[in-house]
C-alpha cells in the first residue's frame, strides 16, 4: 500500500512539474515576442553607432619622415641621430611624406629628396612587400617598414554587444516596468 502511494505521489509531484514548465513556456512564448524585437532593435542600433565609428576610422593616412637638420654630417662622422625611428608604420593606400630639413640631397627608397623640400611616395602592396626602405639619412643604411593593417569589420562585434546588452536589457526593464505600473492596460486612451 506504501509503494503504491508513493509512486501515485511521484506521479502527481512529475504532473506538477510538467505543468509547472508548461505554464513557463507558454508565459515565455509571450514575452519573447513582445520583447524580442525590441531586443533585436538594441543590438541593431548598437551595431549600427558601431559600424558608423568604423566607417569614419581613417582609411588612409600621411605618414611624416622628416630628415633633421645636420643628417647627412652625423651619418658621415658615424654618429647615430636618436629622432629617427628604426622602422616606420604603413598600410596600403598611405602617404608617405619625407621633409628635408637638411642642407643635403638624400635619397629614400627610389625619391630623392633635395633640400627644404617634401617628396610624397604612395604606399603600394609592393612596397609594404620589402623588408626596409634604402635611406642616406639613417645610420643603418635602411628605415625598416612595419605593415599595418585596417581593423576589420568583425571588429565592431565587441562594441556592439558592450552597448547592445545593456541598452536592451534598460529598454526591455522600463517596458516591463511601465507595462506594470499601467495595469497593463495596452489599448486604452
Amino acid at each position: 500500500m506504501r509503494a503504491a502511494l508513493t509512486g501515485q505521489s511521484t506521479t502527481v509531484a512529475v504532473a506538477a512539474q510538467a505543468e509547472r514548465r508548461s505554464s513557463l513556456a507558454t508565459r515565455a512564448l509571450p514575452a519573447a515576442r513582445r520583447y524580442g524585437p525590441m531586443v533585436a532593435a538594441c543590438f541593431a542600433l548598437a551595431w549600427g553607432i558601431s559600424l558608423g565609428w568604423w566607417l569614419l576610422l581613417p582609411g588612409t593616412r600621411t605618414v611624416e619622415l622628416v630628415v633633421p637638420q645636420g643628417a647627412a654630417e652625423a651619418v658621415a662622422a658615424g654618429r647615430p641621430d636618436v629622432t629617427l625611428p628604426d622602422r616606420l608604420e604603413l598600410r596600403r593606400g598611405d602617404t608617405l611624406a619625407i621633409r628635408n630639413e637638411d642642407v643635403s640631397v638624400h635619397r629614400v627608397g627610389t625619391a630623392t629628396v633635395p633640400p627644404g623640400h617634401t617628396v610624397r611616395i604612395a604606399v603600394t602592396t609592393a612596397l609594404l612587400g620589402a623588408a626596409g626602405l634604402l635611406c642616406s639619412f639613417h645610420p643603418s643604411g635602411s628605415i625598416g617598414i612595419a605593415p599595418l593593417a585596417r581593423p576589420g569589420i568583425w571588429h565592431t562585434a565587441i562594441p556592439t554587444l558592450i552597448a547592445g546588452v545593456p541598452l536592451a536589457f534598460a529598454l526591455v526593464l522600463t517596458v516591463a516596468i511601465s507595462s506594470r505600473l499601467g495595469g497593463g492596460r495596452e489599448g486604452e486612451s
